[in-house]
C-alpha cells in the first residue's frame, strides 16, 4: 500500500456491525429521549444501568461474568465499555451535566442527526486515541509520573503508521510487544520481584492496547491460544482490518490535533 496515495474507504454496513459504535449510538439516543440520573458521586444511576444494559452489546461478557458468579452490578465502573463511552462521549463534548442528570448536548444531536457512520466512527476513535487519556482505565505501574500507558499514547502515531505499512499482514504478537519494549525502552515499567518481565509486557499490551483499544474498535483480528479465563488469553499474532486501516490513516494524515 502506497500510505500516501491510496485511500481506504468503508462501507456503512463494515461501521454499523461494530458492537461498539452501535452501543455508543445506543447510548446517545438514549439520552436523546430521556436524560440519565446521577448520583451524588456523578455515576450513572443503578436503574438506568439495568436500562441502558438492555441495549448494549459490548457488555454482554461482563454481565455473563457477574451472572456466573453471582455477584452484582453496582457501578459503571464494572463495567469498561459503558464507562470508556460516557467518558468519552463528555470529551467529545456530546453529553453535559446538569445537577444530578446527565443530558445530550447539541452538538450530540448534531452528531446523531447530520454525521454519517463513517465520519462518527472517525470522530469517535480520533477523540479517544487522542483526547482520552488511556491511563484512566488501567492502573499501571507509575515511574516519575509517567506510566506506560502515557509512553504508548504519547507516541500511538509511530505505531498507527507501522501497522498501516504493514496492511492487513499477519504480524506475530509477542515479536511486536517486545519491539514495542526495546524502540520505546519500556524495561523500568516491567520490574517486578516475582513476574516475569517478557509476562508483564505481553499482559500490559494486550489489555491497554488491544482489549481496551484495537480489538474493542475492530480496528485488529487476532489468532489466541484458548483460554478458560481472560487473563490467561495468549495472542499469537494479529493484522490490521480495513476499520483499523481506515483509522490509521485518518489519524496519520488528517491532523486531528
Amino acid at each position: 500500500m502506497n500510505i500516501l496515495s491510496d485511500t481506504v474507504i468503508l462501507t456503512k454496513d463494515s461501521i454499523e456491525s461494530i458492537d461498539f459504535y452501535y452501543d455508543f449510538l445506543a447510548f446517545l439516543r438514549r439520552l436523546n429521549n430521556n436524560p440519565i440520573k446521577r448520583t451524588l458521586t456523578g455515576n450513572i444511576s443503578l436503574k438506568n444501568i439495568e436500562l441502558l444494559l438492555k441495549e448494549l452489546k459490548t457488555t454482554k461478557d461482563n454481565i455473563k461474568e457477574h451472572k456466573k458468579y453471582g455477584w452484582k452490578i453496582h457501578t459503571e465502573q464494572e463495567l469498561q465499555t459503558l464507562e470508556q463511552i460516557k467518558i468519552l462521549a463528555e470529551v467529545m463534548r456530546l453529553t453535559y451535566k446538569k445537577k444530578n442528570k446527565l443530558f445530550i448536548s447539541k452538538n450530540g444531536r448534531k452528531f446523531l442527526r447530520e454525521l454519517n457512520p463513517s465520519q462518527q466512527y472517525k470522530q469517535m476513535i480520533l477523540y479517544y486515541w487522542y483526547r482520552v487519556n488511556w491511563d484512566y482505565f488501567s492502573a499501571m505501574q507509575s515511574i516519575k509520573g509517567t506510566t506506560l500507558n502515557n509512553i504508548l499514547q504519547d507516541n500511538q502515531n509511530k505505531i498507527w503508521h507501522t501497522l498501516f505499512c504493514k496492511n492487513t499482514q499477519w504480524i506475530d504478537y509477542k515479536k511486536f510487544c517486545l519491539a514495542l519494549r526495546d524502540y520505546f525502552h519500556l524495561e523500568p515499567f516491567l520490574q517486578d520481584p516475582v513476574l516475569d518481565p517478557d509476562w508483564i509486557l505481553f499482559s500490559d499490551i494486550k489489555y491497554t492496547l488491544f482489549k481496551k483499544n484495537l480489538l474493542l474498535f475492530n480496528c485488529v483480528q487476532i489468532q489466541q491460544k484458548p483460554a478458560k479465563f481472560d487473563e490467561q488469553i495468549e495472542i499469537i499474532r494479529f493484522r490490521s482490518t480495513q476499520v483499523g486501516l481506515y483509522l490509521y490513516q485518518k489519524a496519520l494524515y488528517e491532523n486531528f490535533l
